[in-house]
């Protein structure tokens, strides 16, 4: 039951519409494979995953143009697909410096299992890539990526890989030095029944 109650707080935000409230909502897709081909064998022997992080400007009742919609691309022979690649495609989202004026209230959402924007720009993308056998590379998949959503690199000169985790492991103290204590946890065991084995 709470659950369902924490669910109708969220798509209730997420239908939100305010002149001073900027909504962005942002997930992950399923990795594509290259080279893509229709024979199921010949997945197992894909080389690569192109990864793709996207973000959506706007809530639920927002139409998605590639004026709202930002895919984030990269090879995994580029960057693993870590904290610091989805930190550094949230800052240079963030960063434009136009999204904010009059704005006085920013919702996030990512993706926790629930349906948000995104999710209908993802099936539209899966239909038009089901419907290319063959995929030999990655700009096959941007090329039909760009019909829906501006398309950065990362790695790229508009979105470079920040070191994120080195610069948070300088700003956050380690939760021994945090000024409150951690209560302590204590640990319990029970034995294991012994087990008789009859002949």
């Amino acid at each position: 039951m709470a659950h369902k109650k924490r669910a109708d707080v969220f798509y209730k935000r997420l239908k939100e519409d305010a002149e001073s409230a900027l909504t962005f909502s942002y997930d992950c897709r399923k990795n594509l494979v290259l080279p893509k081909f229709p024979d199921q064998a010949a997945y197992y022997l894909g080389q690569m995953y192109l990864y793709n992080f996207a973000v959506c400007q706007g809530n639920s009742y927002s139409s998605q143009t590639p004026e709202n919609m930002f895919a984030y691309a990269w090879l995994e022979t580029d960057f693993t697909k870590s904290s610091n690649q989805i930190a550094s495609t949230v800052h240079q989202n963030l960063s434009q410096q136009a999204y904010f004026e009059g704005i006085t209230n920013i919702c996030l959402f990512a993706d926790g299992h629930c349906f948000i924007p995104l999710d209908r720009v993802f099936g539209n993308l899966e239909r038009e890539f089901r419907k290319i056998d063959v995929i030999e590379k990655p700009e096959l998949y941007m090329n039909i990526m760009k019909k829906h959503a501006t398309v950065i690199r990362l790695g790229g000169e508009h979105c470079p890989c920040e070191i994120f985790k080195t610069y948070a492991d300088g700003q956050i103290k380690e939760p021994g030095n945090w000024h409150f204590k951690f209560q302590k946890a204590q640990k319990i065991s029970s034995p294991k029944p012994r087990t008789r084995i009859c002949a």
